[in-house]
């Protein structure tokens, strides 16, 4: 391939939080676009062919996540109830304007690499953003998982070498 060579259906993601707070922003990408905004039809999407209970099952490596849903109680409005195990019971959810950014990222990222909709090469720009020590390296290995299982290859950029952490870099 000479100078100027394209990659076909190549992606580069870098999520903005408003994007992602914003569940009525569709993209003009399909199936969501680079910044995230287009999720909440993903998210119907993947609901729809049974991939959600994977997407929870990797949010869970947040230890307050209790389940989420993907919740439509009237055509206009699209939003996200998201439950906290931590909360009292009568207010135990609360919707995607409330989440922090971290989880935000996470539920993308998630998204990203279980959809059969998404490019199977792809990247991610600045990785550890909105993420604590823990999550970077947790993402690391979540990527490593399930980039094999859905048959997916991403490049990750970071600044924070503890996303590094998580990366096996022996021979098997």
């Amino acid at each position: 391939a000479g100078a100027g060579a394209r990659l076909p259906g190549f992606l580069a993601y870098t999520p903005h939080l408003d994007a992602l707070r914003d569940l009525d922003l569709d993209s003009l990408i399909e199936p969501i676009g680079i910044h995230g905004e287009g999720l909440f039809k993903l998210l119907q999407v993947l609901e729809q062919e049974g991939h959600l209970p994977e997407v929870k099952q990797q949010l869970e490596m947040i230890d307050w996540f209790a389940d989420l849903e993907v919740f439509r109680p009237e055509p206009a409005l699209r939003a996200l109830k998201i439950h906290d195990q931590y909360l009292d019971s009568a207010v135990a959810h609360f919707d995607q304007r409330s989440a922090n950014e971290g989880f935000l990222f996470l539920l993308l990222y998630t998204c990203l690499l279980v959809s059969k909709y998404t490019p199977s090469f792809f990247a991610v720009d600045n990785i550890e953003t909105g993420l604590n020590p823990k999550l970077c390296a947790g993402l690391t290995a979540m990527f490593t998982r399930l980039t094999k299982a859905h048959d997916k290859q991403v490049l990750l950029t970071t600044h924070n070498p503890l996303v590094l952490d998580a990366l096996r870099l022996e021979h098997p």
